[in-house]
């Protein structure tokens, strides 16, 4: 990693997760199992728009995520909840669970809807990787909760507005 992608990636690590410091990626195919299933389950509703797949790539790129896997998005084809499954397993991927499930659904609302379908897939995996349905609710609220306190830090901020805001924030 680059000197700023490894910045980059420290921040997002300390201020989004409190790790100390970023964890070690070691391994390039564990990184790509985890983009790889992020962005399956975001195709629970049979498709996936241009903000969910900008997500995925934005939010890849600043967990320092190698060039070649943050590309691959463009071209990335969902795979079927099995093979989610199976990806999960492989090394420290086992204890990211609850990770996988928060940033799918972060991923799935990356467009300002959750659909019915991405909400099934998530279930569906979460019940494979042994996730209760309490904790996904859980999860669920939390991320609607960030997205209600981003939106609340917004206006706050840009009481006037701002020419970049994105067209949901602007009044």
């Amino acid at each position: 990693m680059s000197d700023h992608t490894s910045l980059a990636a420290e921040f997002m690590y300390r201020t989004h997760f409190g790790f100390e410091s970023t964890p070690p990626k070691t391994n390039p195919e564990v990184v790509a199992s985890m983009a790889k299933a992020v962005f399956s389950i975001i195709n629970g509703d049979g498709k996936i728009t241009a903000r969910e797949r900008a997500w995925v790539k934005g939010y890849f790129a600043t967990k320092g995520f190698g060039e070649e896997v943050v590309d691959s998005i463009d071209s990335m084809q969902a795979l079927p909840v099995e093979e989610i499954v199976g990806l999960m397993s492989e090394s420290i991927l086992r204890f990211a669970a609850n990770v996988l499930l928060y940033d799918a659904i972060r991923a799935a609302s990356a467009d300002r809807t959750y659909p019915v379908g991405e909400h099934t897939t998530v279930m569906a995996v979460a019940a494979a990787l042994g996730v209760s349905t309490k904790t996904v609710t859980m999860i669920e609220n939390l991320v609607q909760e960030e997205q209600e306190l981003l939106t609340r830090r917004v206006a706050l901020l840009f009481p006037n507005g701002h020419p970049n805001l994105a067209d949901r924030y602007r009044r």
